[in-house]
């Protein structure tokens, strides 16, 4: 996916291997302890929300039953598992700093972007501003991804959980924690 991706840009021989570098880089760091620190604060929040861990626990037992482990058909059947899993990671991310550099100059509106500029995005200030989030931005509240994640903010596309492409693996360890 990588390389197809480089290969399909316009970019120039240094910058596609660059290109390629640095997602491997991604790929392997990203991995790399994330969903272990991911499971963590999922597990702290459920411990300190002892209602959210009652109806996650009862849910869990419905779907699964007592002793099985779940699968991904039950783990996508699991819809207050799945909030749960998404508030905690936006109120803990696992990258709280995600960086991208320009391989050529680009425009966003009035805004231009010069070639070879880092642009860095705060993943916390996105997934805690109250103008996105609501004025309850640095609750836990999983009720707030009922309606999925587009129906969770005002700009569901600034939600970023693992911002990887093997996110949908990340979450599916997650609900096996």
């Amino acid at each position: 996916m990588v390389l197809e991706s480089a290969e399909n840009s316009n970019l120039g021989q240094d910058a596609m291997d660059q290109f390629i570098v640095d997602n491997c880089k991604n790929i392997y760091l990203a991995g790399y302890e994330t969903t272990a620190v991911s499971a963590t604060w999922c597990l702290m929040l459920l411990a300190a929300n002892k209602e959210w861990q009652d109806r996650v626990r009862a849910e869990v037992l419905e779907v699964c039953g007592s002793g099985c482990i779940p699968d991904a058909d039950m783990l996508r059947k699991m819809k207050l598992l799945n909030m749960v899993i998404h508030e905690s990671l936006r109120l803990y991310p696992p990258v709280a700093v995600v960086s991208r550099e320009a391989f050529k100059e680009m425009k966003f509106g009035d805004i231009t972007v010069p070639k070879g500029l880092s642009v860095w995005t705060m993943v916390l200030t996105l997934h805690t501003d109250p103008e996105v989030w609501g004025p309850d931005a640095y609750r836990f509240n999983p009720d707030r991804f009922a309606k999925g994640i587009t129906g969770a903010c005002k700009l569901p596309h600034l939600y970023m959980p693992f911002w990887c492409w093997a996110s949908g693996v990340s979450r599916t360890e997650l609900g096996h924690c």
